[in-house]
């Protein structure tokens, strides 16, 4: 059970796909602890793609803590985009 963050540049002209834009990749397990990602998103990085194969709670921040409370939910089996500044981590949670 994979969650995959990904920081990336996206523009209104781009077709979603944060690959030929120079991302920046991690991949964690999620568990019932949360967990923040080492990857940062870059100065010119302003999405971050999180794909999941199981039920997680998400954040950002410079220092994020994910929970039920203070996450959004990523249903398992999913891919989602979430604006992201620069500095921001990711973290991840089970649901």
């Amino acid at each position: 059970m994979a969650t995959q963050f990904a920081f990336a540049v996206a523009a209104h002209d781009m077709d979603r796909s944060p690959y030929p834009a120079g991302a920046t990749f991690e991949v964690m397990t999620a568990s019932g602890t949360s967990a923040a990602t080492t990857a940062v998103a870059a100065a010119h990085h302003n999405i971050c793609r999180v794909a999941t194969t199981a039920a997680v709670y998400v954040t950002f921040a410079a220092a994020p803590v994910a929970s039920a409370t203070a996450g959004f939910l990523c249903p398992a089996n999913s891919v989602h985009f979430f604006r992201v500044k620069s500095g921001d981590k990711g973290a991840a949670i089970t649901a």
